[in-house]
């Protein structure tokens, strides 16, 4: 994945990413944030963005997740179809999270 230190998009986004893919970023030791989706679509059942254990997959992506310290996001495609993926932007919690 691509990363400006607020933003993720998956490979090539806009554009299709490929097949075989497998991505992971983690959040800096020091922050912790709350995602918001900018643009989500991945085949649906098979390429699956993972945020806290939880799997987002085709057009439903982890909009108003937080995300703690030191969590790691994932993204992984299969070897068939592919979509144009996502962007998704975090933006700093103040408090940390319970």
């Amino acid at each position: 994945m691509v990363s400006d230190a607020t933003c993720i998009r998956s490979p090539n986004y806009p554009s299709y990413y490929d097949v075989n893919q497998r991505c992971n970023i983690t959040v800096a030791a020091h922050e912790q944030v709350t995602l918001s989706v900018v643009a989500f679509d991945t085949e649906s059942g098979f390429d699956r963005l993972t945020v806290n254990d939880v799997q987002y997959d085709h057009l439903s992506g982890p909009d108003g997740v937080q995300v703690a310290a030191g969590a790691s996001i994932t993204f992984i495609s299969d070897g068939s179809k592919t979509r144009s993926g996502f962007e998704i932007c975090g933006a700093l919690l103040t408090t940390p999270l319970a």
